[in-house]
């Protein structure tokens, strides 16, 4: 019997004795009976999570410690693209040929340089973005709410959790 086929079964034995249909004696028998299994399925189920989350957390970190990994070696990468890059210059080379490949220098596309010392605000408007983000204050939505304000279509949502001790 699965957990809410025996979570059913005891909400259908009180329906069941509220309607009258069965005696009280024999609804707390059954319910009785059926409490020890619910309870086991449900710690089964706390076990499972358990290691899960024991397996989460273990596959987080492989993950951490292979990103930082990935990052020394982007970062080692460029380090020895630029050095090529800078004694290639420094020689007036624009290619190295080998068999297996051939190094190029390319010229990347223009792009802009803004100085420490400009001041955005003497620039015209036309060089300018401006950006704005709306998003809602939750903190003070809940506030208000819990204060008896109303606020259409908005509303305070309850929730349970698991926890573990």
């Amino acid at each position: 019997m699965k957990l809410y086929e025996t979570t059913a079964a005891v909400k259908e034995v009180e329906r069941l004795l509220e309607d009258g249909v069965v005696e009280r004696d024999a609804a707390v028998a059954t319910i009785e009976s059926l409490l020890p299994i619910a309870k086991e399925k449900g710690l089964n189920l706390a076990a499972i999570v358990q290691n899960n989350e024991a397996e989460i957390k273990a596959m987080k970190e492989a993950e951490a410690r292979m990103k930082k990994r990935r990052m020394v070696q982007e970062a080692n990468v460029r380090w020895l693209k630029d050095y090529l890059r800078e004694n290639m210059e420094r020689l007036g080379w624009d290619k190295i040929e080998s068999p297996q490949f051939v190094v190029r220098l390319r010229k990347n596309p223009p792009k802009v340089d803004v100085g420490g010392s400009v001041e955005i605000e003497s620039l015209d408007a036309a060089y300018l973005v401006s950006k704005t983000t709306v998003s809602l204050n939750k903190k003070a939505i809940k506030e208000a709410i819990e204060n008896g304000v109303e606020l259409e279509g908005i509303d305070l949502i309850q929730t349970n959790r698991i926890e573990f001790s």
